[in-house]
């Protein structure tokens, strides 16, 4: 009989303990040559982990985790049998989703090495209290778990709940069409709201629309007005500082941001403008001086508006103009005429000084200067009042055609041969921001108004909206979507312009208009069934068939133009433009727990009563609107303060009131 030396006898020992364990799948060891047991083949250590504690159904959203390979196998990133980060979904101890998404390693970890990921995970279709089980997965093979690996368990409530409105927008006119309107514009707001997870933190706010599942900054700008009467504080706030927490080191501000990644549409020139805007909206709303001081990466909120904006003056200024630059789109757009798709800086790039930019970046350098004002940064404010007017100085020196009586879409700094006449083409887009931005004085913007009406006629288009008349010839646009004349952005029709110069309208006075503007809208969206992204010339829907922006403007052309609500943290104001129609409404703002609503009825043609009632803590500030050559009296007779005055937007008969009920006899003689 042979024998086996100690060496090859250890060795032979060894190789059937190995076995043994092998075959055991409750086990994952490894022994020594001692017999010692020492590192499993698999092992996984999880730490700065950030997973919330609620989410919502069939949401996708990432968590940030390091994980560390404690075992001796090498975590291999490719291959046939590839290493991944998964999960599981266990309800009441059962595994209920036992294949989650797969997220794959940057790269192979060794044994001792550690990386760190952002998995993506995405809820149960179904509401409930969930386990999430994050595990690794060596694919073909096993699951870690299976091996004695360690896990990791997180407690976790699917609901919808927070999708649920808690606030109140309603209201009834003498016209079927704007009370059609009224559902669109609350339930298209309702089925945009979304919420995700970045750093473990959620982020609320709402989707640009159908086939747009991000959160746009520009878009969401449009929505808090109408949005407030809805939706609680987080929706307007919690996205605002998100695009703070992603603010790249040079200070520029992302188009969008998502739980897949941030972008910036680099032809643009609005980003950073419309993230100071939306800011400012939410701070007059809520009068929270404390929040624009809020450390974000340690900066305060406001430092990051002001690194916006300077990103803007350092790097899209030109100083023989005196005004920001974009590149040549077709007035407020996103996709510039030379490549495809046109929405990044090229080499073929050619830039412009164009009114949209310079009207959103001036009303931007306002907010801001008002807003560092509040808190008594005095130079600060005094340096964003400056450049505002410097701003408005020379785009109405340089922009403004007073033969024209509109403002031209940019001047070329570029050159670019043409063989149209580009200065005679209406941009609708930009002038309205003109005007509401407050770079185009009143006299301006009635010129302005007054094009409005005569390009539409131009055209025959079906409603105000038209953005662009005339429209690009065919083929000027390299882009397919928009190398045809009156299509997309080249002259398409869109709400999300028009609701911003109905309301403009309205506010100026020009209520006539406005109101008949409002309703063709009205008309040709109920029809339509919902607010597509753009319209054909005759009204066809086109682009996404429930576009948010859509609903922010038209809302609040109802309710701030319509019915003449203005509320904010420091005062209320209700200037009622019905007219001699009927109408009423009733609004209830979560943010300040604030409920009005009104009655305005119309008795006989030189008679309304109107009816108030509202927990607003403080004076209420009504303006009644005069017609010309008429005076008006108003009972109860024993009404304290009422006056008298006229603006370049009309005569009204002004009052305050503390009361939280009122109710008036109005009578026009």
């Amino acid at each position: 009989m042979s024998v086996l030396t100690p060496p090859l006898f250890i060795l032979f020992l060894i190789f059937l303990i190995s076995a043994a364990v092998s075959g055991q799948d409750s086990e994952n060891r490894e022994v020594s040559e001692t017999g010692v047991e020492t590192k499993p083949a698999y092992g996984v250590e999880y730490s700065q982990v950030e997973i919330p504690s609620w989410a919502t159904p069939g949401l996708t959203f990432p968590v940030n985790l390091t994980v560390k390979n404690i075992g001796t196998e090498t975590w291999v990133k490719d291959g046939k049998e590839p290493v991944f980060i998964s999960y599981h979904w266990k309800q009441a101890g059962k595994t209920v989703i036992h294949d989650g998404l797969r997220t794959p390693l940057p790269y192979n970890v060794s044994s001792g090495s550690e990386i760190n990921s952002r998995s993506l995970i995405k809820t149960p279709d179904m509401e409930g209290n969930y386990s999430l089980v994050i595990d690794l997965v060596k694919e073909e093979v096993t699951w870690f778990e299976m091996q004695d690996a360690s896990t990791l368990e997180k407690e976790i409530e699917v609901s919808r709940n927070c999708f649920e409105p808690t606030g109140i927008l309603e209201y009834r006119t003498d016209y079927p069409e704007l009370n059609k309107l009224n559902d669109l514009i609350v339930n298209t707001t309702i089925s945009s709201a979304t919420v995700f997870v970045d750093d473990g933190n959620p982020v609320f706010g709402f989707y640009a629309g159908s086939g747009y599942p991000q959160l746009w900054v520009r878009d969401s700008a449009t929505i808090i007005q109408t949005g407030r009467y809805l939706f609680p504080e987080t929706y307007f706030c919690s996205w605002i500082e998100d695009f703070c927490e992603n603010q790249p080191e040079n200070g520029s501000i992302h188009d969008y941001i998502s739980p897949y990644g941030n972008d910036k549409n680099t032809v643009e020139t609005d980003q950073e403008a419309s993230l100071v805007h939306s800011a400012y909206l939410y701070y007059k709303m809520t009068g929270n001086a404390s929040w624009i001081e809020k450390p974000v990466r340690e900066k305060r909120i406001i430092d990051r508006l002001d690194d916006s904006l300077m990103w803007v003056l350092k790097n899209r200024y030109n100083s023989k103009y005196g005004m920001i630059t974009g590149a040549y789109t077709a007035d407020w757009r996103d996709v510039q005429f030379e490549d495809i798709p046109g929405t990044h800086v090229s080499e073929n790039t050619h830039w412009t000084c164009d009114i949209y930019d310079n009207s959103i970046f001036f009303q931007a350098c306002n907010e801001l200067s008002i807003m560092h004002s509040d808190l008594g940064e005095n130079d600060k404010a005094a340096f964003w009042a400056s450049t505002a007017l410097s701003i408005k100085e020379n785009t109405n020196k340089h922009l403004w055609q007073p033969e024209k009586g509109y403002y031209k879409m940019h001047v070329r700094i570029s050159p670019v041969n043409l063989e149209f006449d580009e200065d005679g083409m209406f941009p609708m887009g930009g002038n309205v921001m003109a005007i509401q931005s407050g770079l185009a004085n009143s006299s301006q913007a009635g010129k302005i108004f007054e094009t409005a009406k005569e390009r539409k006629k131009q055209v025959n288009a079906s409603t105000i909206g038209c953005v662009l008349i005339p429209s690009y010839p065919a083929g000027f646009f390299v882009n397919p979507g928009m190398n045809e004349e009156y299509e997309y952005q080249n002259g398409g029709q869109w709400d999300w312009f028009a609701g911003r110069l109905i309301l403009e309208e309205f506010l100026m006075g020009r209520n006539e208009d406005a109101l008949a503007h409002l309703r063709e809208i009205a008309i040709q969206d109920s029809n339509l069934g919902g607010f597509y992204e753009w319209n054909t010339l005759n009204g066809t829907g086109k682009g996404s068939p429930a576009f948010l922006g859509s609903a922010g403007v038209l809302g609040q052309s109802v309710v701030e133009g319509y019915f003449g609500v203005d509320l904010s943290a420091d005062y209320l104001m209700i200037t009622p433009r019905l007219g001699t129609s009927n109408g009423s409404i009733n609004l209830y703002e979560p943010v300040s727990d604030t409920e009005l609503s009104y009655n305005y009825t119309v008795i006989q043609n030189d008679t309304v009563l109107f009816d108030c009632e509202t927990t607003y803590p403080g004076e209420i500030r009504f303006n009644f609107p005069v017609p010309e050559n008429k005076r008006v009296n108003i009972y109860p007779d024993t009404l304290p303060g009422g006056i008298y005055y006229e603006n370049e937007n009309g005569r009204y008969f002004t009052f305050g009131s503390e009361s939280n009920r009122s109710v008036y006899r109005i009578v026009y003689y």
